[in-house]
């Protein structure tokens, strides 16, 4: 039962009652006693079963004190412990042996450095759309916990870490879960727990314990995505901007998309409006670049002689949730996309040439192309520099696998004969390729996904 548990963990932190609350306590049974000093009224239970009124009301007395101070010790026990209110104050020194946790709460995670002597940790992998919806610190414990949220999506993420090694604080509240795995992951052993599919984690990095609690669940691989994906905050309050290197600034913008706005990539088209631009788009080019599923947030534009789209992909995957921009047309892309970057390698996936560009650290952009059309896709806060050639070749497989290429079908002269049907002409036409043909297959979906 609760209860008991509570009690037996009360006993084991020997909670006692503060010095104020035992003269209390003490004063009141003197007191009943002074009324009688000679003890004349005592009851002996064998001769005689009547209670004076007098020695009722000295029992209740005593019975009140009682429960009253057995209501003071559940409230300190309970105040004591995370996520359990009280509305009655504990004093300092009131809970012997257990110490009250002093929690402060911030709006943004800059604020941690900022106000607090605690180390700066955050997921970095996440998609816009979580957003940093709280951030608690208790400084004298180095405990941290930030909050997020994704409202489309009803998702919380609780994100915690304490400068301790093998803190019972964030490792014990997975006590009752089921661990299903436990992994290597960027050198640190992760223990997910859960039922097949993760729903939080714990590991140890650098003399801390981290955790993370998902209200939703996640594949092993996308919970895999999520530690990897943790960095330290090293861009500190009292660094001036000359203090930082070219590259490590660049590292931290997200390059602008020429015709983007940051609220366009955010929004997402309805099926009416898909098909409105699209047809607007095969008219004026003479081609369609179409996203498919588990492609998400689908937006499409017409910038000049290019199409353009966004989207995020939306399967489990290292890519999963990033916002990737793209632009389509004849010939290269739009002037000023690819400035300022540098190719880094070139690999042939699926018999397509593919060049990757970098611009700092995690900026990157792909050019390749598909039925004569020049692709262009940028992908932002990610870095290939982690992965081998042939992992690069899956995230690249799982990008082509949303990316379907449409060309304005050409009228051709209804033909005036037939050519007999065992005519060479015949056979022919049979062997030919079609002149349509898909460079790379389009139903590209059960590629492996990327573990770091």
């Amino acid at each position: 039962m609760v209860v008991n548990k509570e009690y037996r963990a009360a006993m084991q932190q020997r909670i006692s009652l503060s010095d104020e609350d035992k003269a209390r306590i003490l004063a009141n049974v003197q007191k009943a006693y002074e009324e009688d000093p000679e003890q004349n009224n005592v009851i002996l239970f064998e001769k005689n079963h009547r209670i004076s009124v007098r020695q009722m009301g000295v029992v209740v007395a005593a019975c009140l004190v009682l429960a009253a101070n057995i209501f003071l010790i559940r409230d300190q026990f309970q105040q004591g412990r995370p996520g359990v209110k009280s509305d009655m104050p504990v004093s300092p020194g009131a809970v012997s042996g257990a110490s009250v946790v002093s929690w402060q709460e911030y709006k943004t995670i800059d604020d941690i450095e900022k106000n607090t002597d605690c180390r700066t940790y955050q997921l970095s992998n996440l998609s816009k759309d979580y957003q940093v919806e709280k951030v608690e610190v208790a400084n004298e414990e180095r405990h941290v916990r930030i909050t997020y949220k994704n409202k489309k999506k009803k998702d919380t993420i609780l994100f915690e870490y304490k400068e301790e090694e093998s803190s019972r604080d964030i490792i014990d509240q997975f006590a009752d879960e089921n661990e299903i795995k436990t992994k290597k992951v960027d050198g640190s052993m992760v223990t997910m727990y859960g039922d097949k599919k993760c729903n939080g984690m714990t590991w140890e990095e650098e003399e801390c314990t981290f955790g993370i609690r998902m209200s939703k669940v996640r594949s092993i691989k996308s919970a895999e995505n999520l530690v990897s994906a943790k960095l330290e905050n090293t861009v500190h309050s009292n660094q001036t901007d000359k203090d930082k290197s070219k590259e490590d600034t660049d590292s931290v913008i997200t390059p602008k998309a020429p015709g983007w706005e940051e609220e366009d990539e955010d929004e997402s088209m309805s099926r009416e409006n898909e098909r409105v631009v699209l047809a607007s788009i095969m008219e004026q080019q003479g081609f369609n670049v179409v996203i498919t599923e588990p492609a998400t947030d689908i937006v499409y534009k017409n910038i000049d002689d290019f199409e353009s789209f966004a989207f995020r992909y939306d399967a489990p995957s290292v890519i999963e949730g990033h916002r990737i921009i793209g632009y389509a047309g004849w010939d290269g892309s739009p002037e000023n996309v690819i400035d300022e970057y540098e190719s880094e390698d070139v690999l042939t996936v699926s018999e397509v040439e593919v060049t990757l560009y970098r611009k700092g650290k995690k900026n990157w952009l792909l050019t390749f192309t598909k039925k004569d059309i020049d692709i262009t896709l940028l992908i932002s806060e990610f870095s290939f520099d982690q992965y081998s050639d042939e992992e690069k070749e899956d995230i690249i497989k799982q990008l082509f696998s949303v990316i379907k290429v449409e060309k304005e079908k050409e009228e051709t002269e209804p033909k005036t004969t037939e050519p007999p049907k065992d005519s060479a002409a015949t056979k022919s036409s049979i062997d030919a390729e079609p002149e349509d043909e898909e460079e790379f297959d389009d139903d590209y979906l059960n590629s492996t996904t990327v573990t770091p």
